[in-house]
């Protein structure tokens, strides 16, 4: 706070302010703030990306997306811009294009477990289990406490019947 009151002009400030009014569900107040970041410095890669977040979340999904790929025009190596974008497109029903973006988000960050976790289930509901369970299992790999990957990494394995440790998957997720 005390960064912003010496610097009101610092685009910094502004988007880390708005990152906290959002914490605390003044969405209007970042929005502008994020805005402002913008407004000082149109090239602050994160502040599109955290706009385009909060569009998505108040349903404006195409504005959401241009803030997403102005993001990633400025920065083109922001794994998460393309997994945030994959999420917006999917929610829109493109799955093809969200599938490119999580996969690209994968490239850039290997270790991107919710990157992994949302192909997953692009290749869960498409039907194409076997790569959902790698999805998946890769995920879990990277963050074993990682619930909703752990759930849908369990359905999958209903789905083609394979109860294969089934009982010690139970055991340590539950201790």
């Amino acid at each position: 706070m005390i960064a912003f009151q010496l610097c009101p002009t610092h685009a910094d400030s502004q988007n880390n302010l708005a990152n906290i009014k959002r914490e605390q569900g003044k969405i209007e107040e970042a929005t502008r703030l994020y805005l402002k970041a913008l407004e000082i410095y149109p090239e602050f890669a994160a502040a599109h990306s955290n706009l385009a977040s909060i569009l998505q979340q108040q349903g404006k999904l195409q504005e959401a997306i241009l803030h997403y790929k102005e993001a990633i025009r400025i920065a083109p190596t922001f794994a998460d811009a393309y997994s945030n974008m994959g999420n917006t497109l999917k929610e829109m029903g493109d799955a093809a294009n969200a599938m490119q973006c999580y996969t690209r988000a994968i490239q850039i960050n290997p270790a991107f477990a919710d990157a992994h976790s949302n192909l997953a289930s692009i290749h869960k509901d498409s039907g194409n289990i076997p790569d959902a369970i790698q999805s998946y299992s890769t995920a879990l790999k990277l963050k074993p406490d990682f619930p909703d990957a752990f759930c849908n990494l369990a359905h999958c394995l209903q789905i083609i019947c394979d109860w294969t440790d089934y009982d010690n998957r139970c055991v340590s997720y539950y201790s």
